[in-house]
């Protein structure tokens, strides 16, 4: 056999291991480039440490199964074996310093590069943190080599065979490259790499069994762990499997097709049956009902953007609350999307109808806005969801997801958010309690859906059925998920309420860290018939919530004609800090990536110029003002898109409120408190 075809057989075998160990070494470098995954690295020297013991593990992983194929292959697919990678008398390997060395290489070069590789965030990875991820992937290595020469050459080698380095046409297919020939021992590389992947599989089962506050491993080392056991799965499965030429991600789609035909894994979020749909006031009833004698009312529309818009969405709120006397008289409408959602949310866990926010409340309200989501939402994305993929119906636990694991990190940040519903807020909101909110969503689902990209409005208040602006239905959630009749559209058996965490999680279903989800009714888990469309993040449809304001303004400014409106336009990313063009992106990666690209690009600039332009038309109105509450600092960190800010993002977040001069946040304030009081 020509060498070449040799040396690309090896290869297409050992494309497992292969593909792991670029995934090792590269994928750090290139999450920590991504404001999603940059935040990842945030991390001390001890989780440091634990994070080089989950890659020392992988990519000895990565060794271990490479070596099995290049000592096996010979009598599993015929292929001229190599003396070098051959086993010693004693079936020791002959080469184990110059393994362990590659082994050490790929578990802490790809976290080392990427954690000193030049970041604008000056916490920069020191000294310190290095020798703690070195030190740390030693110890897993030393782990292994340890339990190697206690269990497997003193235990195993006694039960197994050498590799034989030349093929074995007589072996049939269930036996080559398994068992030595003319007995039942089996090869030696098969029993230490089923026990190793024998105990990945149970650490991963213990893992998922613990709640995530339980798990004090950080979500980096999670993803490392997964990628040790899918590569230590995967070989294994190519090793059987390419002795036919079956290509292993054929076997793959095939088995999850499988499963996914036999198991119902959707996504969903969960809905509580009402006796009563809850008392809702109109947008006029509930502006009657807060109201100031001078008729000067502010909305405030929040957009979103992750922890960064949960983030100064409620560092705005809070500092208007002490900045306004009776900004919590005035407060007519909170319009919110996806991060800005959670913000709002968290700001109205506090409010009170009677008193600004006190010194505690409002240090609160910060706290529960600011705190991350990170490990739970890493904890189940690693050891719930993944197993979803499996398409095994006793595999998951419809009790936990990602989506599910974020609310109850929520509720655990802010106590009053324990039990509260939707429609409890709705019949403060009636009663004058509290100001409507709208928690913006969107509808989904892939093929032909008659409500697919249209709003759905998780709101405290009715605004009606009537059709806007192309005949667009607002879609409310007590309407669409109640049982009264509601135009085109059957009523269900039932009315549903919903948490208001779970419908502030739904506004902020952010592509791909929260999944799409259904209706599905709270305890038994059963989908909701009848209502079939998957609900996600509302910036979808629009994310500066400034088209659910111009709904309410339509019908409170025709209500009220003596009313004046302060519009309150709450933006979480800085003008300023534009992301500089890498030279690097050739022409290649242009015409390949560049359409998908600027979609993406000019969908978000189409809506910012929109939501402008809308603004400045209202305004032209003459009842309406609006004062934009703007995001910028002189630190130029990048915000995260994730549910987790650095100390350096958080101090970021506080200091932007006076960054500007006069048109900072603060100056802003200033201007809106002398308008409400009439100058």
């Amino acid at each position: 056999m020509p060498a070449l075809d040799v040396l690309v057989r090896y290869g297409v075998h050992l494309r497992v291991p292969l593909l792991g160990a670029i995934a090792l070494c590269v994928l750090p470098a290139l999450m920590r480039t991504q404001p999603l995954f940059a935040n990842l690295f945030e991390l001390t020297a001890a989780e440091l440490f634990v994070v080089g013991i989950a890659a020392g593990l992988a990519g000895w992983t990565c060794v271990m199964t490479a070596l099995l194929v290049l000592r096996l292959a010979p009598a599993r697919y015929r292929l001229p074996g190599s003396a070098w990678f051959a086993l010693d008398d004693a079936g020791r390997p002959r080469h184990r310093a110059f393994e362990l060395s590659i082994a050490l290489l790929l578990g802490s070069g790809g976290l080392v590069v990427a954690g000193r590789s030049e970041q604008p965030d000056p916490e920069a990875w020191d000294a310190t943190a290095t020798l703690a991820c070195i030190g740390g992937v030693a110890t897993g290595l030393a782990a292994v080599r340890l339990v190697e020469r206690l269990v497997v050459l003193r235990l195993l080698a006694p039960r197994i065979g050498t590799p034989a380095t030349e093929p074995d046409p007589s072996a049939p297919w269930w036996r080559a490259g398994y068992f030595a020939p003319g007995s039942w021992r089996p090869l030696a590389g098969h029993l230490p790499a089923l026990a190793g992947l024998a105990v990945l599989a149970l650490v991963y089962a213990w893992m998922a069994t613990r709640a995530p506050e339980q798990v004090a491993v950080p979500v980096l080392a999670m993803l490392v762990f997964a990628l040790a056991l899918l590569v230590s799965a995967l070989a294994g499965l190519a090793f059987f499997f390419d002795r036919f030429g079956l290509p292993l991600l054929l076997v793959i789609v095939a088995w999850t097709a499988l499963g996914g035909a036999f198991t119902d894994s959707t996504h969903v979020f969960f809905v509580r049956p009402r006796a009563q749909a809850p008392q809702r006031a109109t947008v006029a009833q509930a502006l009657d009902q807060r109201r100031p004698e001078d008729h000067r009312v502010v909305v405030v529309c929040a957009e979103g953007g992750g922890i960064q818009a949960a983030a100064w969405t409620a560092n705005v709120l809070v500092q208007l609350d002490r900045t306004i006397g009776d900004f919590h008289r005035r407060l007519a409408l909170v319009s919110a999307v996806s991060g800005g959602s959670v913000g709002a949310m968290d700001y109205l866990a506090h409010f009170d109808p009677h008193a600004p926010l006190t010194q505690a409340d409002g240090d609160a309200v910060l706290r529960a806005a600011k705190a991350s989501s990170l490990v739970p939402v890493g904890w189940a994305m690693v050891f719930k969801d993944l197993r979803r993929a499996l398409g095994m119906r006793f595999l998951i636990d419809a009790s936990m997801d990602r989506s599910l694991a974020l609310e109850a990190s929520w509720r655990r940040a802010l106590p009053p958010l324990q039990h509260a519903t939707l429609g409890d807020w709705a019949e403060r909101t009636a009663r004058g309690e509290l100001p409507p909110v709208v928690f913006n969503a969107t509808f989904a689902g892939v093929g032909e859906r008659p409500n697919k990209g249209k709003r759905l409005m998780l709101t405290t208040v009715d605004f009606g059925t009537t059709a806007a602006p192309r005949n667009e239905r607002l879609h409310s959630f007590f309407d669409y998920y109640g049982r009264h009749a509601y135009p085109g559209i059957e009523p269900l058996r039932e009315t549903f309420d919903v948490d208001v965490v779970t419908a502030a999680r739904m506004s902020a279903t952010f592509p791909y860290v929260t999944p799409l989800a259904r209706a599905a009714a709270a305890g038994s888990h059963e989908l909701i018939e009848g209502r079939k469309d998957y609900v996600a993040d509302g910036g979808y449809f629009d994310n500066s919530g400034i088209a659910t304001a111009m709904d309410w303004l339509l019908q409170a400014l025709a209500h009220d004609p003596g009313l004046r409106v302060a519009l309150v336009l709450v933006r979480s990313f800085p003008e300023s800090l534009a992301r500089q063009a890498d030279p690097r992106i050739g022409a290649w990666a242009n015409a390949v990536y560049g359409p998908l690209d600027l979609m993406l690009a000019t969908r978000s600039s189409t809506q910012a110029v929109r939501a402008d332009i809308e603004a400045q038309l209202v305004e032209r109105e003459g009842r309406v003002r609006v004062f934009a509450m703007p995001f910028d600092t002189d630190t130029h960190i990048q915000p995260p898109l994730s549910w987790h800010l650095s100390r350096a993002q958080q101090a970021q977040i506080d200091a932007a409120w006076a960054y500007g001069g006069d048109r900072s946040p603060r100056a802003v304030a200033a201007k809106l408190a002398e308008w409400c009081a009439g100058h």
